[in-house]
């Protein structure tokens, strides 16, 4: 299953936890009954050998992240503060298939993980800005209702953005995340 549809799958399991419990005064629930119940659920379908090989990815995938591996000394680069070697954190190629420790990374590897970063970057910028104006139309929005002596909680996300006129009907493509456990 490719990661689009395995996310929305995961997505569609995670409303259904969400939706059937129960909710306290602001309409949250609490998130440790939250990854029991999701637990519950997961444990239903298992297959032993397919929850590995998903493991193994997980593993291999957080080795690739900084911070999660042994730190030998630090480097300096100019104008950059000090930041940890990790000689044993796993670099990828460009299309993901090939893997090398950091302290055996060819120019290749580096350029592969750079080109990696800076994408990321660029979306997670995109996604700041994106939250920074979703957060300030709903304050703007909370202070109108708060003027018209609405409940608070009515004051949700979903209100906002059907009564402002944000939302629509249709399919959009979903919000792009980084791959920043993976560089």
């Amino acid at each position: 299953m490719n990661p689009a549809d395995l996310a929305l799958m995961y997505a569609e399991l995670v409303k259904h936890v969400i939706d059937s419990l129960p909710k306290d005064e602001r309409g949250s629930v609490d998130r440790d009954e939250a990854e029991r119940v999701l637990a519950q659920e997961l444990i239903r379908g298992l297959d032993i050998k397919k929850e590995a090989l998903s493991k193994a990815k997980r593993i291999l995938r957080s080795c690739l992240t900084p911070g999660h591996s042994e730190v030998s000394g630090q480097m300096t680069l100019p104008g950059i503060e000090p930041y940890a070697y990790e000689p044993y954190r796993l670099v990828a190629s460009r299309d993901r298939m090939r893997l090398i420790q950091l302290r055996n990374a060819t120019l290749h590897f580096k350029e592969a993980e750079a080109e990696r970063a800076r994408h990321n970057k660029k979306i997670a910028d995109l996604r700041a800005e994106i939250k920074t104006l979703e957060a300030d139309h709903m304050a703007n929005w909370i202070h109108k209702c708060a003027l018209e002596d609405r409940s608070q909680r009515d004051w949700t996300w979903e209100n906002c953005i059907k009564e402002t006129g944000l939302w629509s009907e249709g399919e959009a493509p979903p919000e792009v995340s980084t791959d920043d456990e993976e560089d």
